[in-house]
């Protein structure tokens, strides 16, 4: 599966006027390729059934192996959980060169042990509710930006089969409308069993509860 726009991001915009997921990946492999768009208005139908009630904006799941998520703008979307960006589940993905904002419910979530994701210089930002959810599994983040979401940076909860890797990233302005000793006002949450864990290189400044 190869989706290429021939003008970029900033021409190419794909309204889903919150009618339906924008995007629904499933069973492609790493071959795949979602490139150059705008992704904007995404809301699963009511009373989908589970993933597909996830991920306004794109949603991967049903054995998605490593698709190849490039400039792209994930934008104003909604879902009832958290993750109205970008819903992973049983799916893996690598996105690159690419911005999450201002989704109604949260970014990016990433749901169980199949789901795994890797960001490189992209932008997480003013997202209301936690900018990446992750539930037992874990995500590796390369020279982006996550800032200005209204609740947690990143929040893990459940075990973490996979590892946590975070270099070269920006953690600003997140969880600002919370009290400092609110956890959900957090840069990492680290609240998991067995999170193996790498930070390098980072920067946490701002946010609104103790890093």
């Amino acid at each position: 599966m190869v989706i290429k726009s021939y003008f970029g991001r900033e021409h190419t915009i794909i309204d889903g006027q919150n009618l339906n997921n924008v995007f629904k990946i499933s069973n492609v492999d790493s071959t795949s390729l979602l490139e150059g768009f705008t992704i904007r208005n995404g809301t699963p139908i009511a009373n989908s059934q589970f993933p597909e009630d996830n991920g306004g904006g794109i949603l991967i799941y049903s054995g998605t192996n490593n698709i190849l998520l490039n400039n792209l703008v994930i934008e104003q979307c909604f879902s009832g959980s958290t993750g109205s960006g970008l819903y992973l589940h049983s799916g893996s993905a690598i996105m690159t060169n690419s911005i999450v904002r201002n989704n109604l419910n949260g970014g990016i979530h990433l749901h169980a042990i199949a789901s795994y994701l890797v960001l490189d210089n992209v932008r997480v930002i003013n997202n209301d509710n936690e900018a990446i959810h992750i539930y037992d599994t874990g995500i590796e983040i390369y020279n982006s930006e996550i800032s200005n979401n209204s609740h947690n940076a990143i929040s893990f909860i459940g075990v973490g089969y996979h590892p946590n890797i975070f270099k070269n990233v920006l953690f600003l302005n997140n969880g600002t409308a919370f009290s400092p000793s609110y956890s959900l006002g957090a840069a990492l949450n680290l609240d998991i069993q067995g999170a193996q864990t790498l930070i390098e290189n980072c920067t946490f400044y701002n946010n609104g509860a103790s890093s």
